[in-house]
């Protein structure tokens, strides 16, 4: 078996990472604590000193950041309280208490947000990315990630872009796009050096190394791991020379140095149980379950990796889950636990198709295209703001050039514009009659349209209350009698279909889903469901890109009557086992169904009796076209014309 790795390292607000101290520093910090009033330095004191204490003692570091809190809240110091959240987040999100850390994140936002504090939002915002990518929620990581960038750019703080580019870098290397993460990790290490941010370049060294290690170039990542570890010898960093030592173990393990692994990764996990670095522990432990297992020490392999699992388990770390669960199942097969070893096996299938993530990773790249794009054109708006700066200069110059011959031209005009203004004011007189007269019409318009709006919202709204209710009722009492009594079994058949029909009338009646996107997800939605309730296959072959479309309720209505009527068929007649339905909106709306069944003769002219006839009525009553395009496959197409739309 070839070695497998399991690092994943997360990204930390590096806004926040203390500097390198030693004992005196220390010291002098609780001494100007004590003799300092309470007062901003107070609080500024309390976060160095807990920063200071970070890499050795979390406790200690939690307990002066909620003593710094508490007198930002007496004080009113509102940049006091947003880090707090900044700072405390981190410890929060090392100890896998992930909600909490975004709800306290969250909350400092809308605190930047009140008081126009674009800095702190910034930063803010690349706190909640980082918690969003310890969930996995790697599409709503990006946006936030995304959004500082934006504000830091607008601000002209650049300078800060270095931790968001590293930031970003991880959570490309948790998708397994590690290309994409090394490029955002060297533009992170460009721009901490022209800062000289020692600090900082050690910490994303560790993160390149990571992504070198998952792409096979272990010299590459040596040399990562490697420089990291020499700038902790002069710039300490005990948490991101933890991670270097467990890169390097993993280095060691690809290149079967297996006795310089169990080293490395030895203190890797002493480091991490002492200063309580919960997940660098959880990568330690797996890491050795690695190394013995390739030295076919099952039993010890065994006992580290039921340690790892038990770790992530806890904090529900399911990148890192997914390959230990097959590591396990790996182990327990060697051990002869075939059981065990299926379970786990299981375990893992359903863990890694649940993060395979393809969609996820195109909505990513698309929010990074559009997030360049948008860029391109903040760069185009500001030339052309300094071009019309620069013309508008040009004019201010030889103004006084064109003012002789403006008064002359203007003197003249009065003269011209004297006479034609008698002529006009009667015209104008008869004009402004007519335009009120038209603006009267438009009001009343307006007024009628608002009103029927209105009528099929509370039309809307007495179904879903009082018809709505009173199914229900009717649904869950004849449930409740049970199925024995076939009436009973008639009335909750008759009364769910209700239901489902009065939902449909409703839905067709509701203005917000007056366009085309919201007509697509609900045929999307009831579609996939009326298919899966029957346990037949289905394909939607519909683009990415729904043209924001305006159409009337009626047409959404009809339109998806035939989908459902023609669904229904497939479902009675065909004796398929798999349905497509397709879509292009190129002009106006185009549907297709078809299935792999049994087909039906081209001269049989009444296929499926009235449904075909309801389905061509219903098309025609809207102004749209319905034609059968197939008889093997059979294959159903629909089109509604832009125009006929509303």
């Amino acid at each position: 078996m070839k070695a497998q790795i399991y690092l994943l390292f997360f990204s930390f607000s590096l806004f926040f990472l203390p500097v390198s101290a030693q004992g005196p520093v220390g010291d002098s910090l609780l001494q100007l604590i004590g003799n300092t009033k309470e007062d901003t330095t107070k609080i500024r004191l309390y976060y160095d000193y807990g920063l200071y204490k970070l890499q050795s003692d979390t406790d200690s570091a939690a307990f002066y950041y909620k003593k710094a809190r508490k007198l930002s809240e007496k004080t009113g110091n509102i940049k006091g309280q947003i880090t707090y959240a900044g700072l405390y987040g981190t410890i929060l999100n090392e100890q896998g208490k992930l909600q909490e850390s975004l709800e306290l994140s969250r909350k400092a936002l809308v605190l930047t947000e009140k008081y126009h504090l674009d800095f702190e939002r910034a930063k803010t915002s690349n706190n909640i990315a980082n918690v969003f990518n310890y969930m996995g929620e790697f599409d709503s990581s990006m946006v936030y990630f995304l959004q500082a960038v934006r504000i830091f750019k607008k601000i002209r703080r650049e300078e800060h872009l270095n931790v968001i580019y590293q930031n970003m870098g991880t959570v490309y290397l948790n998708m397994r796009d590690y290309p994409k993460s090394i490029e955002y990790f060297r533009k992170s290490i460009d721009l901490s050096r022209t800062k000289n941010d020692q600090g900082a370049i050690a910490y994303t060294l560790t993160n390149l190394g990571g992504a070198y290690v998952s792409l096979g170039k272990y010299e590459k990542a040596y040399d990562a791991f490697s420089q990291s570890l020499e700038i902790c010898k002069t710039n300490p960093q005990i948490y991101t020379e933890n991670l270097a030592y467990l890169g390097l173990g993993n280095v060691y393990t690809q290149q079967k140095k297996y006795d310089d692994a169990v080293r490395v990764l030895e203190k890797a996990r002493k480091d991490a149980e002492s200063f309580a670095f919960t997940s660098n522990l959880a990568n330690a432990l797996n890491a050795l379950a690695v190394v013995y297992y390739e030295k076919q020490n099952y039993p010890e392999a065994n006992r580290y990796a039921l340690e790892a699992v038990k770790i992530n388990e806890q904090y529900q770390v399911y990148n890192n889950l997914s390959q230990q669960y097959k590591l396990l199942s790996d182990i327990h097969s060697k051990l002869g636990k075939h059981a065990s070893a299926y379970t786990y096996l299981k375990k893992y299938v359903h863990l890694n198709d649940s993060l395979s993530g393809i969609e996820e990773k195109k909505h990513v790249a698309r929010l990074e295209k559009e997030y360049k794009t948008a860029e391109k054109d903040r760069q185009i708006a500001e030339n052309k703001l300094q071009i019309e700066l620069n013309e508008k200069s040009i004019r201010q110059k030889n103004s006084w050039l064109l003012a002789s011959l403006g008064i002359v031209v203007f003197l003249v005009l009065c003269l011209l514009f004297a006479f034609y203004l008698a002529k006009q004011r009667k015209k104008m007189h008869r004009q402004k009659l007519l335009d009120l007269e038209k603006d009267r019409e438009l009001r009343e318009l307006k007024a009628t349209l608002e009103g029927q709006q209105k009528e099929r919202q509370r039309i809307a709204r007495e179904m879903h209350d009082e018809i709505g209710s009173g199914l229900s009722v009717i649904h869950l009492l004849s449930n409740n009698l049970g199925y024995s009594n076939e009436k009973t079994v008639k009335v909750a058949e008759t009364s769910g279909l209700l239901i489902n029909q009065m939902n449909e009338i409703i839905w067709s009646m509701n203005l917000e889903q007056d366009n085309l996107e919201d007509f697509v997800s609900y045929i999307r939605y009831q579609s996939g469901q009326l298919l899966s309730s029957v346990n037949l296959d289905f394909v939607f072959d519909i683009p990415d890109e729904v043209p924001q479309q305006p159409i009337s309720g009626i047409k959404r209505r009809n339109l998806y009557l035939v989908v459902k009527e023609a669904l229904h068929n497939c479902i009675k007649h065909s004796g398929a086992s798999q349905v497509k339905l397709g879509m292009n909106f190129e002009k106006g709306i185009a549907i297709s169904i078809s299935d792999n069944g049994r087909g039906i003769p081209e001269n049989n002219g009444n296929p499926y009796g009235n449904g075909m006839k309801n389905m061509l009525y219903r098309m025609q009553e809207i102004g749209g076209e319905w034609k059968i395009s197939s008889y093997k496959p059979f294959t159903i197409e629909i089109h509604l014309a832009e125009e006929r739309l509303l």
